[in-house]
Order: structure tokens, then sequence, then C-alpha cells
């Protein structure tokens, strides 16, 4: 209480006598303070006026600075840390962020950054206090540097784990949503931990579907959901791993919304096309980029040309090579019928190699699987140009799909495949490698004693009839037992036998010498036919009533990542006062330029003032010798009368006789003496 009377003084040395109580107060907090003296404090009003005269009673930046330090320390125990917030010691840290002083401002964040680990605590308070905007705003600030970023992303990341801040985490600003602005900015600063951070506030954001809208809004400039997902795009493309897989599962939760249909085809799919191929990444993690793809796929039609130009086939194919689980390979099969039922892009799904992947789904005992191959299959086989679906085992995928009992869709598979055959067998430029093929004989023998559809038997007739007409492969065919199966399958229907009798009919009179009178029946059919709509296979329009139409459910990624939460740091602060041996202290010392004066200067008023008169000295010195030297000295009686006058001095004899010096001249023996 004394220092903070004194710190309330008036007198002319407040600034200096505030700055010493300040330096006071903040060292013996850090080492010297208890609970039961903040408990003292608190009740004796000693907080509140400590709080007043750091706010408002000081004025000199530097002693707000340690005074702000001292508030620090003082809530560094974690006691009556509560009971310290309750009386508006964090808050008084935001009222002095009008300063705009970098350090009181890094101090502020770090209150805020320790308060957020125990958010389920100060939750209140620090919505009060709008600490996600403060946040928000310093991460983004001129000042601000790697280490506002660092403790921000800290700090928002532990408070985008607790529900109730999520909502407000995530509200939009006029032109821009803060938190994805603010996101990106932190970035920047490049560091792993960082980016991880990050991608755990986008994810936790994007689990709850109103934060996830309020991300996706489209703003004036376009900025908006765009923006949302090209800031996580760059966390998995530039983080360590923890955060290039929590990316991946923010852009699967994203898809759920329609408005990130068009972001993620125009951003994302390079990067998730790059996950699924990725062997090194966890199995769960790839899948959830394929549930990404096939969201988007299965409600935004625009996709599926993308994932043509970013090879998404192929990445399919590596990724059903490592599934064992049907639902696993229902992503898969999904994806791959909704690319085919694209006619404009059918060829180049083709030359990705999705008949291999289609022909791996098909031997699966999922019915649902095998339905959605047999369409996509048949789609496949509408396209009018030369492909290599035949060379990809499209025959051997139709001889899967027929070779088990599917319940309830035995009857659309079978019916999608008979009009997958007879496509292939009448097409243009297949159908004679059609013809040849190994499978075919087996699947067509199938089709036609599936007695369950008309439709797929005359399927079946027709596919006859077109193999037949070629020569290199009616030996094979009959040995087969074409001509049984033909005449069996011509009792079934008169519209159906009238095509048997034309199948028959394709065969030289050399294989049909031995028939019995059943197979003579058949071939006189042909002279009462009715329908000659199966000889022109360019009216063919395939009866897709039963394709597969099973709408894709909007899925969510499975694979899970532990809570990242980073933890309070209290350190007290001790400040030191700076002195030196010569001048007092002073936080920004005065350098005082001494004047350059050139006395060479002449003009008026720039001559250098000349005191005295100097002139040259100049003395003649005689040569001494040798013979100079052996002459006997003179010596001037004045320098005698001199010494003997010191020697007086010296002796402190007033009296006395006076001594004479002689010289030789003069003294004759004595001085020679």
């Amino acid at each position: 209480p004394s220092l903070s009377e004194m710190m309330r003084s008036g007198c002319s040395d407040v600034e200096k006598i505030q700055y010493n109580c300040a330096l006071t107060l903040c060292n013996c907090f850090s080492v010297f303070l208890r609970k039961s003296d903040v408990l003292t404090m608190v009740s004796e009003g000693t907080i509140q006026d400590l709080i007043l005269i750091t706010v408002l009673r000081v004025h000199d930046i530097r002693t707000k600075r340690v005074l702000a330090k001292a508030l620090f320390n003082i809530l560094a125990i974690g006691d009556t840390r509560e009971t310290l917030s309750e009386h508006d010691v964090p808050y008084s840290f935001v009222r002095l962020l009008n300063m705009n002083d970098r350090a009181v401002n890094l101090l502020c964040v770090k209150v805020i950054m320790n308060l957020s680990a125990e958010v389920h605590t100060y939750q209140a308070k620090l919505l009060e206090m709008k600490v996600i905007k403060i946040l928000l705003e310093q991460a983004r600030s001129a000042a601000g540097g790697v280490d506002f970023k660092r403790v921000c992303a800290a700090a928002l990341c532990n408070l985008s784990f607790y529900p109730t801040m999520r909502i407000p985490m995530s509200e939009p600003g006029d032109a821009e949503v803060p938190i994805v602005a603010g996101v990106r900015a932190i970035i920047v600063c490049d560091e792993e931990a960082v980016y991880e951070q990050c991608a755990m506030i986008m994810l936790n954001l994007a689990m709850v579907e109103e934060a996830r809208e309020n991300m996706l809004t489209d703003m004036p400039g376009g900025e908006g959901k765009q923006a949302a997902v090209a800031v996580t795009v760059a966390i998995g493309e530039n983080g360590n791993v923890s955060a290039r897989q929590v990316a991946v599962m923010t852009l699967c939760h994203l898809s759920n919304s329609k408005g990130s249909f068009s972001p993620i085809t125009s951003t994302a799919l390079p990067f998730l096309c790059k996950i699924m191929k990725s062997s090194t990444e966890p199995k769960l993690v790839r899948l959830d980029a394929a549930r990404t793809v096939a969201n988007i796929c299965a409600f935004f039609p625009g996709a599926r040309k993308a994932c043509i130009n970013e090879r998404i086939v192929p990445a399919l194919e590596i990724l059903s090579k490592t599934l064992k689980d049907d639902d696993e390979h229902a992503i898969v099969a999904s994806i791959i019928r909704n690319m085919t039922s694209d006619a404009e892009i059918i060829f180049h799904v083709i030359e990705g190699g999705c008949m291999i992947t289609l022909t791996r789904m098909a031997k699966l005992e999922d019915a649902r699987i095998k339905h959605d191959v047999a369409t996509s299959l048949v789609n496949l086989c509408l396209c009018k140009f030369e492909s290599v679906v035949v060379e990809d085992g499209a025959l051997e995928c139709c001889f899967w799909l027929t070779i088990s009992d599917c319940l309830n869709l035995t009857t659309p598979i079978y019916l999608e495949t008979s009009t997958a055959v007879r496509l292939l067998c009448a097409h243009s430029k297949l159908a004679g490698q059609v013809a040849l093929e190994e499978k075919l004989f087996s699947v067509l023998e199938r089709l036609a004693a599936y007695g369950d559809s008309l439709a797929v038997q005359k399927n079946a007739a027709t596919s006859f009839y077109s193999v037949l007409g070629f020569e290199n492969a009616r030996k094979s065919m009959v040995q087969k037992g074409a001509i049984e199966t033909i005449v069996k399958l011509a009792s079934v229907d008169k519209s159906v036998k009238e095509i048997c009798s034309s199948a028959l009919h394709e065969l030289p009179s050399d294989f049909l010498s031995n028939i019995d009178a059943k197979s003579l029946e058949v071939l006189m059919a042909l002279l009462q036919i009715t329908d000659s709509a199966f000889l022109d296979p360019a009216s063919f329009m395939p009866d897709r009533k039963m394709a597969s139409k099973s709408r894709w459910v909007l899925t969510t990624p499975q694979y899970e990542v532990s809570e990242l939460s980073i933890p309070s740091e209290w350190p007290t602060i001790v400040v030191e006062r700076r002195v030196t041996s010569f001048v007092p202290a002073r936080d920004s010392p005065v350098e005082l330029v001494p004047e350059d004066v050139d006395p060479e200067l002449t003009g008026s008023g720039t001559k250098a003032v000349q005191i005295g008169v100097f002139h040259v000295m100049k003395f003649e010195v005689d040569r001494v010798t040798h013979d100079d030297l052996k002459a006997p000295m003179s010596i001037d009686q004045d320098d005698v009368s001199l010494v003997l006058s010191l020697g007086k001095e010296e002796s402190g004899d007033d009296g006395g006789d006076d001594q004479t010096l002689h010289t030789e001249e003069e003294g004759g023996a004595a001085g020679g003496e």
C-alpha cells in the first residue's frame, strides 16, 4: 500500500518515483509473493488500486511495462488466479492494448494463451474480454512478429476445442472471415508446431455445421469460401505429417457443405490426388481423401472433368489395391460411377485405367458394389471411340458380375451386364476383338439361362447374332455349344425366337448339317419375323431404368486424431534497472554530436576565432665539438645567487655566514680542490 500511495503522489519527480516503485513491486511479486498476500491484497482493495494506477495514473510507458509485468507475476499463483480474474486483473491487460506498445501487447497475448489452457474455468471471462478478436488482430498486426503469431496460434488452438467457442470464432466479417484471414497470417511464420495448431483450429471449426457454413460464407470479393479451402490446402502441403493428415480431415468435413464444392474442385484436387496415391500415408487418411472426392463428384458435376485433369482415376486404381473392406471399395465404386455418367469424359476415364479397378471390384460379394460396377461398365461401353476397355478386362468383369446370386439386385445387375455385352458385341470398332474373348461364351450362356428377365435374354440373343457374324469367331462359339444355347433360348418368347433364328442364319451350312427338328424350327422362324430393329445396332436404346442410382450420402472422415492441448506457462518476471557509473539511467540516452570547425575556412561567420598571437619560435644552435667540452664552464653570478637562496630555504637557517662559491680564477687552489 505504501508503494501505491507513493505512485499516486504529485511531486515534480513523480515519474522517477513511479518507475522505482513499480520496479520494486514487480521484483517482490516475482519472488516473495504468497497466496495469503494476494488474498490480503484483494480484501484490502490493493489489487484494484494497482490496476487503476497501471491503467490510468501512470503515463510513462516504461513504468506501464513494469507494472504490467507485476500484474503478470500476481497471476502466476494458480490458487488465486480465478479470484484475480473475477477482479478483472486479466482485463487490465486488454485495456493496456490501447498504448500499442509491443512489449505490453505480447504480455497481454501470453495472458490470454495461459487462460485458454483452462478455458473450462475462464470461458465466460474470455468471451467477455473478446479474446478471439484480440488474438486475430494481434496475429495480423504489422508490429506483431513470429513470437506474436506463435502465441496466438496456441491460444486459438486451445479455444477451438471448446464447443462454446467455435461459433464465435467462425463469425464472418464484412469483407472476410476473420478466423480464416488470421490463420492465413499465422502460418506465414512457417513452423511445424504452428502448422499443426492451425490445422487443428480449422478441423475443430469444420466439424460443426454452423461454424463450417460461417467459414464458407460467400463474401463480396469472392474471398470467403475460396480462402477457407485454400488455407487448409496450404497447411496440408507445407506442414508436417500430422498437419497434413488433419488437413485432409478438414477438407472432408468441408465437403459436407454445398458451398465448398467449387473451391475444393478448383483448389484441393491436386492435394487430394497426391494423398490417395501416397503409400506412406495411413489408409484411413487416403480413404478420407477419397471420401472428399466422392462427396463433390456426387453433388457437383463440374468436379468430374476436373478429376480427369488431375488424374484421379489412376490414383483410385492405386488406392483400390490396398482396400479389403467392402465399405472402402464402395467409395471408389461411387466415384467411378459418377464420373462415367458424364459422356464427355468417358474416353478419358477408360484411358485412366478404371476398367482394371472395376474388374477388381466385380469379384467382391457386396451386391451394392456389383450394381455400381455394372452401371459403370454400361456407361463405358456407350463410348463410341476405340478404347482399351476390352483389353483391360471388360468381359472378365462381366463374368464376375454374373457368377453369384445378389438377391434383389440380381436382376438389375444381370440387366446392366447384358446391356454392356450387347453394346460391346455391336461396337463398330471393338466387336471383332470382343468376339474372340475367351470368357464371352460363358457370359452369354449365363445371360441366356437367366429366366427372371426377358430383356436380359433378348440382349443375350442379340449378342449371339452379332458375334456369329464374325467368321473367325464362329468355330470357337459352335464348339463351346452356341447352337444348343441359342435353340434353348429361342423357346423363351417369340421375339427372342426371331432373334435366335437370325443368329443361326449367320452360320454357314457346314455348321448346320446335323441339326435336329427343334433347331430347324428355329431356323424357319425367320420367315415370320415381325421386328427387325435388332439388326441396326445404332437404333438400340438401352433400358437404364434399373441402373444404379443410389444417392451417395455425404460422409465425414473416419481417421481420428488426439486432442492437441498447449499447456499454460507462468514464469515470473524480474526487471533489472539499467544504470552506469557515470550518468543517470536513461531509457533513450541523448547523444551529443560535436560541432566540426575547420580553421582553414574563411569568410564572415565561418572563420574560427583565434585567441592570442602565434609565431614560429626560432633558435640558433652552435655546433659543439670535443674541444668545447674540455673548456671550463662559465657560471653566471645570477645563477649562483639563485642556488644559494634555494639552499637556505631547504636548510631553514635564517642567519649564519654567507657561503661564497669561488671559481678557479678567484679562488686559486681552493677552486681547484
